[in-house]
């Protein structure tokens, strides 16, 4: 039975490119939903003054690396990948329990 996995993956943005990231963020979101429907669920969230976490729910983890291996040929995905500087780690965990929202 496939488990719920969340992927998470932390990254440093190019100098100047932060609000970028962030405004066109919803449509690289969008984009990715229309494309691969396990996705649950989407967080962006800061760690650092350099280190961003982004955060996302699959519906397994099939999915999730489905969607790695070809998320970056949509072009709307792509054009917000350019904003990502260097890819610090990438991790997956499958989900044991959830609660709530």
């Amino acid at each position: 039975m496939a488990r719920e996995t969340i992927e998470m993956v932390r990254f440093t943005v190019r100098p100047g490119a932060e609000e970028a990231l962030v405004s066109e963020r919803p449509a690289m979101v969008e984009a990715v939903r229309a494309e691969f429907a396990g996705m649950l669920s989407a967080r962006l969230a800061k760690l650092d003054e350099t280190t961003w976490l982004e955060l996302i729910v699959w519906t397994s983890r099939e999915e999730a690396h489905r969607a790695s291996e070809k998320a970056h040929d949509i072009p709307v995905v792509a054009a917000w990948l350019s904003h990502i500087a260097e890819v610090i780690g990438i991790e997956r965990a499958d989900v044991v329990v959830a609660e709530g929202r």
